[in-house]
Formats: C-alpha cells, structure tokens, sequence
C-alpha cells in the first residue's frame, strides 16, 4: 500500500466523524440547547413542567401519526359513530378512549399555559391568555348547556371565565415557581376536568354503545372552530419546510468543504453538476409546461422580484453584517407575525361563531347565528381576499422602509420581503387567476435564481479563465449552497414533505411536527432569559401541545380539523412564507456572489475544521455605495 493511502485513510475518517459530529449538532444538540439556555431560572417546578409538556405533546404527535390507521378500524362495541355538523353524511367516530387522552391533553396545555403567562413577557402573555381561554370556554359553554343534568357544568364555565384574571393576578403578585405551579394545574384541572365529566354524564345513554360517552355534534363543532389556533402553526408549515431545506443544504455543503479542503477545481466541479441538474429541472419543466411562454412571464416576474429584494436587503441591512443565520432569526419573529396577519383575515368569522356558541349555551338564543353567517359569507368573497392582502403587503412594504431609514435590521428587510411576496402574489392570483396561467409560487422564484447563479458562475468562469485566479472557496461554497437549496426547491417534493422519501406513511405528520420542533427549540433567537424565557419556552410548548392535540382528534375523528391545517392555510404559508424565507436567503447569497472580493467567509460554510452549529454572525461593517467596506 502506498504512502499516499496510508496518509489519506485517516483524513477520510477524520472527516467523517466530523460530518457526524456535525450532523448530530446541527439536527439535534444544537436546537436543544439553546433552548435549555434560555429557559433558565424556574428550578424543578419549571423543569417539570416543561417535561410534563413535551411528554404530552409526544402522546399528540403519536396520535397523529397513528391517526389515519386508527380512523380505517372498524368501529367496535362502546364506540360512537355520529353524524358530523361540518360535513353532512360524514361519519364521525370516536374511539373509546379518544375523549379521555383529549381531555388530559388540554388540561396539560392549558396548565403549561397558565404557568408560562405568569413570567412571560407581557406580549406574549397575553397570547397566553387567549391560548387557554379560547378552548376551555368553548368546552364549557357545551357543558353549561347540561347543567341540569350535570352538576360540574355549573363549575367549568364560571372557572373558564376566571382563567384570564387568575393569569394576571398571578402576574402583578410574582410568586415564585413552587407556588404558580400547583395553582396552575389547580386551575386546569378545575376547568377542564369538570366540563369533561359533565359532557360524557350528559351523554351517556344506556343502552346504546354500552353506555360509553357520546360526545356528539357538538364536541365536533367546538373543536372545529378551534381550527383557527391551528391556523397559524399551519402556515409557518411552509417556511418551516423551506428552513429545513436549507438546513440540509448547510449541512452538505459543510460536508462537501471537508471531503474537498484546498481543492478549488474538484469544488468548482460539483459546483458545475449541481448547476447542470438544476438547470435540466428548468429546461423540463419548460417542455412540459402547456404554454412555456406563460411559465416565462411567471419567471420573468419572479426575477423581477428577486433583484428588487436583492438591492432591498443591501439598503435595509447596511451596516450589518447579515448571514443566513440571520435570516432565520428575522424568520423566528417576522413568520409568526406574518402567519397571525393571515390568519386574523378569518378572526372576525370565529369570533362571531364563538359568540354565536356562548349565547346558545348561556342564554339559549340564536340571535348570534345570523349575524356569524353573514360575517363569514362576506369574508368568503375573493375580492375580500384581494383587498386584505394588498392592504398588509403594501402597509409591511411602507412601516419596514420609514422604520429602516433610521434603524436598518434583519427583521425589518425580512417583514418589507414578506410584504413585497404577499403583494406580487395577491395581484397575480387577482388579475392571473385562470388554470391556464398557473399560480406564482416558491419554485418559480427558483427557476429565477438558477438564471442569476448562471450568469454569476459564467463571470466566474471567465474571470478565472483571463486572470488565472479561481473563485475562492469560500465563494464557491456560497454558489453551491444556493444551488443545492434551490434543487430542493425544484424537487417540489421534499419542499412540501421533506419526510416523504424515508417515511412517507406519515403524510404531512413529519413536516407538522418540524414546526412545532421548531416552537419548542427557537430559544437560540429569543431575547427573554431567566423567568421570561421558562414562561416563553412553556407558552409554546402548550400551543404545541393544543395544536397537535386537535390536529390528532381530526385526524383520528375524520372532522374537519386536520383538513384545515394541511389544506388552505398550509398552502398560503407554503406560497408566502416559504417563498419570502427563501427569497431572503437568496439575496444574501446573491450579493455575496456579486461581490466576491468582499467575500472572506462564507456564513454557511465555515472553515471545514469547524464542526459547530453553522456560523455565528460576521464583524460588522461599514457601507460605501451599497458596498460593505471592513473597517
């Protein structure tokens, strides 16, 4: 054997505990402690109630998982099968221990809920607040109306309505975390617990289904108007799957670093096939677009718009040195916002029917009704669409430009890039609304970006060719993690699932739960430290819980829950969201390609040696001309 492979094998295998090591930090050690970092501070109360939570949210996400194959059973004796109020000559059925798991499952929430808004910050608090309240005074309202034949109705809903005060007298008194704790789960437990056995004492009726609990129509109307919480979680499915995405493409190209240290021709070469693939994508989809013509003006669109976010991001970040680390801290604060704005368009709809479903179970009246009818057919109009969604694109465009002008930052070009991919996507839906047209989506903002890498390799190429200096590595690297995301992309498959190709039994299950992962583990971009970030980390960790939770019971039910997080919303999350998070990683890497001389390192890849999570943000800069100039 030679001396060559004698020096080599130890190289590949260092470089392959190092991918190792990198892989376990970035998909797993990573995320975990940065939220541990800033949920400091509660002791074992707050240790205990975090991991009371997360055991809870592993039941929810099991149940989604076995939702489907649980749904396919036949329905057994002490089971209800029961006609659904959302989708007539639709069979409901409830197995026997469905309502049992849900009601711990929302005392666990609303108990995480209650614990967390005592110490969080007041914004989020107040969140909080409406997290609890929202379902439990629904599920009481249901058991209100059987008081007479259940005492516990007349529990629940008086202590449902003393949740939001109890929550802040908590808040303006400050006890420490042995105290809040058990008179957190005191509260759950009186309001939730009650209302479920007044339910399953109501409708208990002997002899039918052996005298098991049917939960009927009205359980099922509850928990659909609760879509709305799952609204939000199921639009940040879109840039959850694009964040994803890009966090395998960090991790290959860091990988590909290593098997390729000082050797700029061999990374050129991958370069060029990832380039060579994407391009083939492109010409396909050309060939068999009916009118590749009109798939050209949706291109052409779509690289108008990603030149403009280009010189957005250059203006509204100068002086700061920004990464694609940076973006997705800008997307940690900037997707909820955006989620809760395109959720709140339907806000005025469930509010009505929750007011219409109180007054039906306090007072017995439906004057409410109507008048919740008539909101939600109004709301139905596409031109109500169209309106709003210009309204919020141009406002974020207009608040992010004004605010920028004293105080750029990462968030404020995120939220003006958000703005912008609403507006082009609202007007092209408006006026390009027919099937032959196609809708704008993530992929064409892609076959956009696979023009403008082209174009900056040629110029690469030529310039190496005439001056005999290759692109450095670093510069090499940035083209090829745009590339390899922006195959992702193209593969339109793993954008929407990227679970699909492992475990594709699981549907949207997996890419559902990413999300919430990424709930549950955003510490690392959070501010709040000690208290504030324990009461931030067991506020989310309680949505994560009720959102899985009435994803599960859709899911095992067949109700119309888990059609609403994987149907509408999650389409507009994927269409916006995803199509803003990748525009903005783009224009990042865009202008470090049209500035290759400014490019000492690239975010993305760090030096091959460095196996920690991917790079913390660069020193900052001056700018001169649109320039960054290094002090």
């Amino acid at each position: 054997m030679s001396q060559a492979t004698h020096q080599a094998t130890p190289t590949s295998r260092s470089a392959a505990v190092a991918a190792a090591r990198d892989f376990w930090r970035t998909f797993f050690s990573g995320p975990v402690r940065d939220n541990v970092v800033r949920g400091r501070g509660g002791g074992v109360p707050g240790a205990t109630t975090a991991i009371v939570g997360l055991l809870a949210f592993a039941v929810a996400a099991l149940a989604v998982l076995a939702g489907p194959n649980l749904a396919a059973l036949p329905t057994l004796p002490g089971e209800a099968t029961l006609g659904s109020d959302t989708r007539p000559g639709h069979p409901v059925t409830i197995p026997v221990l469905a309502f049992p798991v849900l009601t711990g499952l929302l005392v666990v929430s609303v108990f995480a809920g209650v614990f967390g808004a005592a110490y969080a910050r007041t914004w989020l608090a107040i969140a909080a607040s409406i997290l609890v309240t929202l379902p439990t005074i629904l599920i009481a309202g249901d058991a209100w109306v059987f008081r007479e034949l259940a005492w516990q109705g007349w529990v629940s809903l008086p202590a449902a309505a003393l949740l939001t005060p109890a929550i802040w007298l908590l808040r303006r008194f400050r006890p420490p975390p042995t105290i809040v704790q058990p008179m957190a789960a005191a509260l759950a437990a009186l309001v939730v617990v009650p209302a479920a056995i007044g339910l399953t004492t109501a409708y208990t009726q002997p002899g039918l289904s052996g005298g098991v609990a049917l939960l009927g129509q009205g359980l099922e109307r509850t928990l659909t108007l609760l879509a709305l919480v799952v609204a939000p979680v199921a639009i940040l499915a879109g840039a959850g799957a694009v964040s994803f995405a890009r966090t395998v493409t960090g991790f290959l190209t860091r990988t590909l670093a290593r098997a390729l240290p000082d050797k700029p021709r061999a990374l050129a070469g991958v370069v060029v096939l990832v380039l060579a693939g994407d391009l083939f994508a492109v010409v396909r989809r050309f060939l068999d677009a009916d009118l590749s013509w009109r798939l050209g003006v949706r291109t052409v669109v779509a690289g108008l718009l990603l030149a403009g976010v280009v010189r957005w991001w250059r203006w509204a970040t100068r002086g700061i040195a920004e990464s694609a680390d940076d973006v997705e801290a800008g997307a940690s604060t900037g997707a909820p916002v955006m989620a809760i704005l395109l959720t709140a368009i339907v806000a005025p709809a469930a509010v009505a029917y929750v007011a219409a479903t109180l007054e039906a179970a306090v007072t017995d009246g439906i004057h409410l009704v109507g008048f919740a009818t008539t909101v939600a057919s109004a709301l139905g109009h596409s031109w109500v669409g169209s309106v709003y969604g210009t309204t919020v694109g141009l406002t974020l465009i207009g608040l992010s430009a004004f605010t920028a002008r004293g105080h750029p930052g990462v968030l404020l070009a995120w939220l003006g890039v958000a703005g912008s991919v609403l507006l082009v996507l609202t007007q092209w839906n408006t006026w390009l609304d027919s099937p032959a047209w196609g809708a704008f989506d993530t992929a064409d903002v892609a076959r956009a970006a696979v023009i403008f890498v082209t174009l900056e390799l040629a110029s690469a190429g030529v310039r190496w060719r005439r001056q005999g200096r290759p692109p450095t590595p670093d510069w090499l690297a940035t083209a090829l993690t745009a590339l390899i995301l922006i195959a992702f992309v193209l593969h339109g498959g793993f954008v929407n699932d990227p679970f699909a190709p492992i475990l594709g039994f699981t549907g949207v299950g997996l890419v559902f739960f990413g999300v919430i992962w990424g709930f549950v583990t955003s510490g690392g971009h959070a501010a709040a430290t000690g208290l504030a970030g324990l009461g931030r980390t067991t506020i989310l960790i309680a949505y994560a819980v009720l959102t899985t939770t009435l994803v599960a019971w859709g899911s095992i039910t067949g109700s119309d829950i888990a059609g609403s997080a994987s149907g509408t919303f999650a389409d507009a999350g994927r269409n916006i969201l995803g199509t803003t998070l990748l525009t903005c990683f783009l224009a990042v890497w865009l202008d470090r390609l049209t500035n290759p001389a400014e490019l000492t390192n690239a975010a993305d890849v760090t030096d091959p040696a460095d196996v920690s999570q991917p790079s913390r943000p660069r020193p900052q800069v001056g700018y001169r001309l649109g320039h960054p100039v290094r002090p």
